[in-house]
């Protein structure tokens, strides 16, 4: 694991050279807010080709677009505020060809130390199977909001609300892109929808390896690992037991534990640092 995450931590410093052209024309845009957020700031995007709908139940809503009237549906979560060229850059994206993009969430109330370690947290985590993984040149992960997807593939492939699309993108070989510098803001953490059994997981991952899937891989990977905490706090115990019985033996473990720390220091943004140190 520690390999793994080293690997995506380095590749979040690598540049990003490759950035979409202007876009030669300007998509139609489905936007899907929960109740709650109908005070949404518009964004700056002719008003013509986009519309905001308010949704109870997600597949409901995809269901009852026409796909005539859109190309692309923007899922949001409970959002705060979006940024004025919200749109126009992902319009770039899906004018490029790419079908599933990932939005970057950014997690407004950070106020209390329990609110400020979920928010560094979620950063970590986009940071790490987002722009790392996206800069390796496969795919990011998906969340299930602050996601834009093709509406005909939503609409054939969201068949219920245990529809796990992040796993029918990979398996179907659509790439995922992840746009850091396009930014939601709510007041909380988004908490992933997308889970497959680390049992189900497990069973793909030769067949993965076999055809040379490397983007699928890459997904089964994150899904069966234990998540950071775990394998910290298990590096942890395993060192402070060896330190107890033989010293020496537990100066490995040590290592590895402040290794994994490094790597996941790497991927904290600036601007929680600086607030930290204000703190």
């Amino acid at each position: 694991m520690t390999v793994y995450l080293g690997v995506l931590a380095i590749a979040t410093s690598l540049r990003n050279d490759s950035p979409y052209p202007q876009a030669g024309k300007r998509h139609r845009f489905a936007i899907l807010v929960p109740p709650g957020s109908t005070s949404l700031p518009l964004p700056h995007y002719p008003e013509e080709l986009y519309q905001v709908f308010t949704y109870e139940d997600l597949t409901e809503a995809i269901a009852a677009l026409n796909e005539n009237d859109f190309d692309g549906v923007v899922v949001l979560g409970e959002t705060t505020r979006i940024e004025p060229a919200f749109l126009e850059e992902i319009n770039s994206v899906f004018d490029a060809g790419i079908q599933a993009i990932q939005l970057r969430h950014i997690t407004e109330n950070r106020s209390t130390r329990k609110q400020y370690f979920q928010a560094l947290n979620e950063e970590i985590t986009q940071a790490l199977f987002g722009t790392g993984a996206t800069r390796l040149g496969v795919s990011s992960a998906l969340y299930g909001a602050d996601m834009v997807l093709d509406l005909k593939w939503l609409k054939k492939n969201q068949k219920s609300r245990k529809s796990n699309l992040e796993r029918r993108l990979v398996r179907q070989g659509i790439f995922v892109e992840y746009l850091e510098k396009v930014k939601v803001y709510s007041s909380d953490i988004r908490a992933p929808r997308y889970k497959v059994r680390f049992s189900k997981a497990l069973r793909t991952l030769p067949e993965a390896i076999f055809t040379a899937h490397w983007d699928y891989c890459n997904k089964i990977l994150r899904w069966i690992l234990p998540s950071r905490k775990t394998n910290l706090i298990s590096i942890a115990l395993i060192a402070t037991a060896l330190l107890c019985y033989d010293w020496s033996l537990s100066l490995k473990w040590w290592s590895l534990l402040y290794i994994l720390m490094f790597i996941i220091c790497l991927a904290i943004p600036d601007y929680l640092v600086r607030q930290k140190t204000k703190k």
